[in-house]
């Protein structure tokens, strides 16, 4: 797996794993970032850590992640959604509620601590509607801006 390459062997310390990495690896569009991450996971084998990008909106994205082995997740597209929307004040207040649906989402699962989190607690489910740019926003008519 050229993603991991040297990884295995502690050859590197950090790698992210993004929607551009897997497109370039697998050349498959459509497969969720999280998809991937357990097989990255599994390739390290516990000699790197893994930051992963690709989308998270929702607190419940950033604990499956967590709970699928990833260190920490990238959160860039809603801090500049944030920044573009309401500026410093609307930034600080999507944290905010980012930090309050994680807590929810560990809180609904009983654990109490992100070291608690393991891939137990998540299960594959059909998406309610198809993953696309917007779709975190299920309230927009006909789902999207345009």
């Amino acid at each position: 797996m050229q993603l991991v390459s040297g990884a295995r062997e502690g050859g590197c310390t950090l790698r992210i794993l993004g929607r551009d990495v897997r497109y370039r690896r697998r050349g498959v569009h459509g497969e969720a970032t999280t998809d991937t991450l357990a097989e990255v996971i599994e390739a390290v084998d516990g000699n790197t850590e893994v930051y992963i990008d690709g989308g998270f909106l929702r607190g419940s994205d950033v604990v499956k992640a967590l709970a699928l082995g990833a260190t920490a997740t990238a959160i860039g597209k809603i801090q500049a959604w944030a920044l573009a929307a309401g500026g410093a004040k609307a930034l600080v207040r999507t944290l905010e509620i980012l930090e309050r649906e994680i807590e929810t989402s560990m809180g609904l699962i009983g654990v109490t601590s992100v070291d608690q989190l393991t891939p137990a607690y998540v299960k594959k489910a059909l998406p309610v509607v198809l993953p696309h740019e917007m779709s975190a926003f299920t309230h927009l008519q006909d789902g999207r801006l345009l």
